[in-house]
């Protein structure tokens, strides 16, 4: 699209900044410079601000794709003389802040606003707008600015194109609160609905009434969003909307569009960051940026109209971190007075010295659905790029192990301090506890403690995660206690420990107390601890004797020692689920007062830890990740020689993959940690096989003859991997031979025996070598192990018919991510010259003869992985390691009855 001018109109200001400036000694100057003083600079806002970035953003663009003119409001030529009468004006006085926290460039200072002190306008609280300087009647894009300052009210001031529109203009109407509201509104709903890209703020609608999670989780805060824009009455003007885009500070934003009825949305968002994350690592505050947001995207679509809209909106979110970062100008020693303005042309060029993020990251929403709300509710960005994109969890795995998180680019990260997590669970659980700890140092009022239960099996890492949160939030006013309430003799105990807390906080010191085992039993009741702290955490007080001591501000954190979540604690999970506690039913945990301590508790989390969180359920998939994150954060504290110079960790690939994929670690994160204190490698730079413990010490924190094996397999897979996927391809031979895929390019031999015959391309080997590789993932998710045996000796074992099925299935989806990711596509007739497949389609939708060729290969795995020497066994049924069946001898082997080879179709 070749756009040839561009409207630019909506409510003006004139920005009033003001900044000290210190005094000049200098005898030949007037007696005032002497002193301190202050300064003030009237810059451009609102459109008019909006206006000068569109041009900018404009001049970034190919020259042979756009020329455009932008028709816009003109400022008044001496903007100090203008009184608030005629033009708002908004007063803010700025400071120096280091440009960036990272230590290369934190003493290159920028104004940034330290203070904002509102506004200023026309006694009557009207403002008065003329028309439209130099109007075209036919722009191809206009762009509005609606502040909600009166613009919307003054027809007159309003561009021809809105009230009289002879073509098609593209419309980007950025509107603030109050929303659905004014002449402009209704105008542009009524005459250029289809036609226009409307931008929110994400707050404006919460102060519409939407209920939308503020700093939780990406999947959080977007489903919610959806989910209000869907069933939300007061958003009912939103619903149907063509194009609307909703940002979410300098952080990400959503693009949602309704075509035929059907609401496709696109969730961009900073991996690495949460709303107003962003803001949050810089000093200050900035003004216009969403100037600085509408401004790229505005340019986007006069380059590519609608198709534009999804790099408009990475760039839009770029342009106001880098407006951010950059401030009103730097700060110089100079005695010059500085240059104090908007970097219009700045936030639009790329820097690799000014750090603003990550890539900003797409991703497909779901589908809001009423008849499915819990599936929409619990979706995830890290479950939804393993499905669709076949990012297999243990690659993934290894990648953060190995790589750090820089190679999770799309995968949402939180980090607090030393702290990082990738489960949606324990982000959405310790960001609401950053925020309550946020909250509750910023209120100065405060008297009684803040309370926090925490939960997890035992080495899962409970008091390290509460505490690297509370660290990250109030690092300097934060001092930490810990106490086992299981080894006080009793209350006196309690009391004393109580009288160390307010001792603390007379120090000036914000206690966070750990209260370990807080549910344990006292007195042979079972939490018969509860009762005592009712008093001092609902009142802040505490009883010694007969004397009342008030505690003063102070964390309370309960970790719990016999209760493995907050479901458990309060006697709300499955009765049949081993982990429950046995010492919970309804009528104790009503008895000792546990519904008044859950009263009082603010907020809970449940760590996972490093071990699967139940072995009989598929559900909990990520604990490899979980891992994986744990691994690495170890390797970054205790082992820093095995990183190289590009924080690559130098770490035997079997190593790594017996700390990833071994059954469980038996005492949690401390059996990690202590494997790693054990391993020989101090004065290394690489860890070998040969740094690990012996299996003796091994047997202390993970099962030594399955870790073992685990180290080696991986050596020993990858040397049969070949072999393999050669066998996969003579089944698939002997199923088309005869057929009319006989002759097709995927039916060729492996290797040519003549000249004259063609032998299989590259890709199709690297699709059966792919197939082979994904044999350990079916195993691991499926329960089973694998261990090398002498060849020959190994017996096929026989999957039951559900673990056929499911295994069936998963081979399915690897295979479609596999056709997609290298261009091929759904076709109604498969076509190799096309790239087309009539198989890409979901499981449920194929025949049942293309699902008995997934089947027949899944039931093929056990008789190929004996041919290659390994042999297959159930771990579940062997206490997560199996014995390998007895091997038969040769009379027993030809006594019994030869079965018919099975081969694959």
């Amino acid at each position: 699209m070749s756009a040839k001018s561009i409207v630019v109109a909506g409510d003006v200001a004139i920005d009033w900044l003001e900044h000290r400036v210190p005094p000049i000694d200098n005898p030949n100057s007037s007696n005032w410079r002497g002193y301190p003083g202050s300064r003030f600079v009237a810059l451009q806002g609102g459109a008019y601000l909006m206006a000068r970035m569109v041009e900018a953003a404009l001049q970034l663009l190919p020259k042979e794709k756009i020329d455009t003119k932008v028709v816009k409001q003109l400022p008044p030529k001496a903007l100090e003389s203008v009184p608030p009468s005629k033009i708002i004006h908004s007063i803010g006085k700025i400071a120096p802040y280091p440009l960036s926290a990272d230590d290369r460039r934190k003493q290159e200072l920028r104004f940034r606003i330290e203070r904002l002190d509102g506004f200023s306008g026309p006694d009557s609280g009207i403002v008065s707008y003329d028309p439209l300087p130099d109007d075209v009647p036919d722009p191809s894009i206009v762009l509005l600015g609606d502040a909600g300052n009166g613009f919307r009210e003054s027809r007159n001031a309003w561009p021809s194109a809105v009230t009289k529109p002879r073509g098609n203009p593209l419309i980007v109407y950025k509107v603030n609160h109050p929303l659905v509201s004014g002449g402009l509104w209704e105008e542009v709903n009524k005459l250029h609905r289809e036609r226009t890209i409307l931008v929110v703020d994400i707050d404006d609608l919460r102060q519409r009434g939407a209920q939308i999670s503020r700093r939780l989780s990406w999947e959080s805060a977007a489903i919610d969003c959806l989910w209000q824009l869907a069933y939300n009455p007061s958003l009912v003007a939103f619903q149907e909307w063509p194009h609307l885009v909703i940002r979410f500070d300098l952080d990400g934003a959503i693009y949602v569009r309704v075509t035929k009825g059907e609401m496709l949305s696109t969730l961009f968002y900073d991996a690495h960051s949460i709303e107003s994350g962003f803001r949050d690592r810089c000093n200050g505050e900035m003004v216009g940026v969403g100037c600085a947001f509408t401004a790229p995207l505005t340019a986007r679509i006069a380059e590519s109209g609608i198709a534009g809209v999804p790099q408009g909106i990475r760039d839009g979110i770029a342009a106001g971190r880098r407006l951010w970062r950059l401030g009103f100008g730097q700060v110089t020693d100079s005695k010059d007075l500085p240059v104090v303005d908007y970097p219009v042309r700045a936030i639009f060029q790329e820097d690799e010295q000014l750090e603003i993020g990550p890539p900003i990251s797409a991703i497909t929403l779901p589908a809001i659905s009423k008849s499915q709300p819990m599936e929409v509710r619990s979706w995830s960005i890290l479950e939804d790029l393993n499905r669709s994109r076949g990012i297999y969890l243990e690659r993934m795995a290894h990648d953060i192990v190995e790589n750090g998180f820089k190679s999770l680019d799309d995968v949402p990260v939180a980090r607090f301090g030393d702290l990082r997590t990738l489960d949606r669970m324990e982000i959405e659980a310790y960001r609401s506890i950053e925020n309550l700890i946020t909250n509750f140092m910023g209120n100065s009022k405060t008297v009684r403690p803040l309370c926090i239960a925490v939960f997890g099996p035992p080495g899962a890492g409970k008091s390290f995660g509460v505490k690297a949160v509370a660290k990250y939030v109030a690092r300097d006013k934060i001092k930490s206690i810990e106490f086992n309430v299981s080894q006080f003799a009793g209350v006196e105990d309690l009391a004393k420990a109580l009288h160390r807390v307010r001792d603390e906080v007379l120090n000036g010191k914000t206690p966070l107390v750990f209260f370990d085992e807080f549910d344990s039993m006292y007195q042979s009741q079972p939490l018969g601890w509860l009762k005592y702290f009712l008093g001092p955490m609902q009142d802040g007080k505490f009883k010694d004797g007969e004397t009342e001591h008030p505690l003063g501000k102070a964390i309370f954190v309960f970790a719990g020692g016999t209760s493995k979540s907050f479901a458990d604690f309060c006697c709300a999970s499955d009765p049949a689920d081993p982990a429950k506690s046995v010492v919970c039913n309804p009528e104790t945990f009503r008895n000792a007062k546990g519904r008044d301590f859950v009263s009082r508790l603010r907020g809970y989390v449940n760590v996972l830890g490093p071990n699967k969180v139940d072995e009989r359920s598929p559900e909990d998939v990520y604990f490899p990740l979980r891992r994986a994150v744990l691994l690495r954060s170890l390797l970054e504290r205790n082992a820093k020689q095995l990183l190289n110079s590009e924080n690559i960790a130098r770490i035997d690939s079997g190593v790594l993959a017996a700390m990833i994929g071994v059954s469980e670690y038996k005492h949690g994160a401390r059996s990690m940690e202590a494997i790693l204190d054990m391993s020989r490698l101090s004065g290394r730079k690489d860890f070998e096989q040969s740094a690990l413990p012996p299996p003796d010490q091994l047997e202390a924190h993970v099962n030594a003859e399955e870790f073992t094996n685990l180290v080696l397999q991986e050596v020993l897979f990858g040397s049969v991997r070949e072999e393999i996927a050669k066998l996969f391809h003579e089944d698939y031979l002997a199923s088309v031979k005869g057929t009319p895929k006989e002759n097709q390019a995927s039916a060729r031999p492996w290797n040519k025996s003549t000249e004259e015959e063609l032998e299989l391309e590259e890709h199709y080997k690297d699709s059966n070598r792919k197939a082979a590789e994904h044999i350990r993932i079916k195993l691991q998710s499926a329960g089973y192990g694998f261990r090398p045996v002498p060849k020959g000796t190994a017996i096929p074992i026989e999957f039951p018919a559900s673990v056929v099925e499911a295994l069936a299935k998963m081979e399915h989806e690897r295979f479609c991510r596999e056709r997609e990711a290298k261009g091929w596509q759904y076709g109604t007739k498969s076509n190799e010259e096309r790239k087309t497949n009539a198989t890409l389609i979901p499981w449920e939708k194929l025949s049942d003869r293309e699902k008995d060729f997934d089947r027949r290969q899944v039931r093929a795995i056990p008789r190929h992985m004996a041919t290659v020497g390994f042999q297959i066994f159930p771990l579940a049924e062997h206490s997560l390691h199996a014995t390998v069946p007895a091997i038969p001898s040769q009379r027993e082997k030809r006594s019994r009855p030869k079965k018919k080879s099975k081969r694959l179709q």
